[in-house]
């Protein structure tokens, strides 16, 4: 894990903690440097400490763990002693008392609200010095220095939206719902910085190896996702969801709400794998564009009192181009093997009436929705239905012939299906839908799902 990511969120709200600047006076800037010796040499030994008792916590089965082994660990990779360790360790034994402000209904003044609740390890009661373990804060702390923005482990937060509707924790279902989110705009911002700083060659080293890594994790956030929002639109889901809003007091989240909140999510989703996919594009190509200012002036100066080889120079000339290059063009009879034979140049369509029609037939997607809408709307009381399970119930064939376009037209236009009071929401997955027509042919796709939203 890696504390420093973890201490760089925190660090200057402790620095603003600590400070004794007064409200209405002149404040001088603030330092760019931390008080210390600026080796990292004592942090290191604490987070290595904290990490060491998080290891032989399971063997010590809860108990004090015996501090002889990491002592001496330390004495060979750092060359401390036993006092510079038991330093380390009375400071974060040690509790420390932090400050923060209560907000009232009726405004200021606030409250202040302390807690020393701030110890990571604890000692026995009669103070030996050789062992010791982790209290409740510092397994929080250790909690929190492992989530990390990698997106790999994103699927199992989206995972707990699930978790949140089968245990009817409806409101928690928004807050978990904006932590996703945030990480699909950390990613995404992710992967912008690093299209503006390609010098990080470790990084793209990192997305090029794990591509299919990544790309599977944004596909298995999608699914969560959508599961979350099948599972929602269930009828037995809403029937407890409005058993649980009747029951809450104050301002209680709709079902509309989720709905739009878990939409929301999909999008994004999606538009983060299609920007993934430009990333991995730019990875492949080799050749990336710098995005940025190229300071062609310190080039000129290196090249002025650096002179590039004979051979360098001519790549350069021949690369500005063309020099004394003849430009062949192709003859539009060394095309005439690739034309078209089979078509007369004189094709006359004769126009026929059929008089005693005396109307035309209605149009397919009537037809459709004549033999299907009844059938449709029944299925999606039930909960949503996926344009796979459309095509496994067979609404993809009409009058004996493939009806794919009227059934995919339903789907970008639930409008069609003209259900009074009540709405047709459709999302998607990337690259999900893989369904068989009736007359053999496979289709491959992103996956579409309808579903009531209220």
């Amino acid at each position: 894990m890696d504390w420093t990511d973890y201490l760089s969120t925190v660090v200057r709200l402790v620095d603003l903690h600590d400070s004794g600047h007064k409200p209405g006076t002149a404040s001088p800037p603030p330092s760019e440097d931390r008080p210390g010796l600026g080796t990292g040499l004592w942090l290191d030994i604490a987070v290595k400490l904290i990490e060491y008792l998080h290891e032989h916590d399971i063997e010590a089965n809860e108990g004090w763990i015996y501090l002889g082994e990491f002592i001496e660990e330390m004495g060979k990779h750092h060359g401390v002693s036993e006092d510079d360790v038991q330093y380390v360790v009375s400071y974060l034994a040690t509790p420390s008392r932090i400050c923060s402000v209560v907000e009232k209904d009726d405004g200021p003044p606030h409250a202040i609200k302390t807690t020393k609740e701030t110890a990571l390890v604890e000692r026995p009661l009669h103070q030996v010095a050789d062992r010791c373990r982790l209290t409740q804060i510092g397994r929080q702390a250790l909690q929190m220095a492992k989530m990390t923005s990698n997106w790999l482990y994103a699927k199992h937060d989206a995972q707990k939206l699930c978790t949140a509707i089968l245990t009817e924790d409806f409101g928690v279902i928004i807050t978990q719902a904006a932590a996703i989110a945030q990480a699909v705009r950390s990613f995404s911002h992710e992967i912008t910085r690093l299209l503006e700083r390609p010098g990080e060659q470790e990084v793209w080293e990192t997305y090029t190896k794990r591509a299919n890594d990544y790309i599977e994790a944004i596909s298995d956030v999608g699914d969560a996702v959508i599961g979350a929002s099948d599972l929602f639109a269930t009828k037995d889901v809403r029937v407890r969801f409005e058993a649980w809003q009747s029951a809450q007091q104050g301002d209680v989240i709709s079902a509309e709400l989720i709905n739009e909140t878990l939409l929301e999510i999909m999008q994004s989703v999606t538009k983060l794998r299609r920007k993934f996919a430009d990333l991995i594009t730019e990875l492949a190509s080799q050749k990336r564009t710098i995005i940025g200012n190229i300071r062609f002036d310190k080039a000129a100066l290196w090249a002025a009192f650096n002179m590039p080889s004979h051979d360098q120079i001519q790549l350069c000339l021949t690369a500005l181009g063309p020099w004394e290059v003849e430009a062949f063009f192709p003859s539009p009879l060394d095309l005439y093997g690739a034309m078209r034979a089979d078509i007369e140049e004189d094709h006359t369509n004769i126009l026929q009436f059929d008089e005693e029609s005396e109307q035309e037939l209605p149009a397919a997607i009537h037809r459709f929705l004549t033999q299907y809408k009844q059938e449709i709307l029944d299925t999606l009381q039930e909960g949503s239905v996926s344009l796979s399970a459309a095509i496994a119930k067979g609404w993809v064939s009409l009058d004996g012939a493939i009806a794919l376009t009227e059934l995919v037209g339903v789907y970008a236009a639930p409008d069609w299906m003209g259900v009074e009071g009540q709405q047709i929401g459709i999302a998607f997955s990337p690259g999900v839908l893989n369904a068989t027509l009736p007359d053999g042919a496979h289709l491959r796709g992103d996956e579409l799902m309808m579903f009531l939203t209220n």
